[in-house]
């Protein structure tokens, strides 16, 4: 992970400080100042999306915590439509057998 940002802000360092063409040897100020704050950027933006990211994955563990004490049985006789019948599970008498008549 470091090393894909290093290699991350160093792409943006070059297409954004390093002038294709230079006419001196030497750095001028605005080349000089353009890598420290082109890396404090990237570094400050990639620690705000840390806790952005940390700050949604609670929540969402928030979420399913409500969730999961909240709802009840999936499927039960109370839960069941009238013209849909439960499983045999939910039946009564389970000890009387199933009669089919074709």
């Amino acid at each position: 992970m470091m090393a894909d940002m290093y290699s991350r802000m160093s792409s943006a360092y070059q297409w954004k400080c390093v002038p294709l063409h230079y006419k001196e040897a030497e750095l001028s100020k605005g080349e000089s100042v353009c890598p420290d704050r082109c890396v404090s950027k990237y570094l400050d933006i990639h620690e705000w999306m840390g806790k952005k990211l940390t700050e949604l994955s609670t929540q969402g563990e928030e979420l399913m915590k409500r969730v999961q004490q909240s709802s009840g049985p999936v499927w039960g006789p109370e839960s069941v439509h009238p013209k849909v019948r439960p499983p045999l599970s939910h039946v009564s008498n389970k000890s009387a057998p199933i009669q089919c008549h074709l």
